[in-house]
């Protein structure tokens, strides 16, 4: 994805759901890159937000892009956070990585140790 053309303006409403969609979209190619799925998107006033999970349906990872209209580097601070359910909103330790280290990432905390550190 390229962010540039995002940078440095004032982020009315369209602007942010044009950026969130084309995000999604890259999102979903990186997954796909990494036999991974996208559960669904969160709403969220001015962040990326949503739940992946593996193949199987039975590991996810919660992912956030922080809010653009605070964060000049949006783009590099993804947070990563693995869950135990869809639905855990509380678990494990967040992770950090750049937008487009996502993929490979994802799959490497949805790796064997899983688990056990959930």
């Amino acid at each position: 994805m390229e962010f540039s053309r995002w940078k440095g303006i004032t982020w009315d409403s369209a602007q942010f759901q044009a950026f969130e969609q084309e995000a999604v979209d890259d999102l979903k190619s990186q997954l796909a890159d990494v036999d991974m799925l996208l559960v669904k998107t969160l709403p969220t006033k001015h962040c990326v937000s949503a739940v992946v999970s593996n193949a199987n349906n039975t590991k996810w990872i919660h992912v956030v892009m922080k809010d653009v209209h605070e964060n000049a580097d949006f783009e590099q601070n993804i947070s990563l956070r693995r869950m135990s359910s869809e639905r855990d909103w509380k678990g494990d330790v967040f992770h950090s990585c750049a937008w487009n280290e996502l993929g490979a990432n994802i799959a490497k905390y949805m790796g064997d140790q899983y688990d056990d550190e959930v």
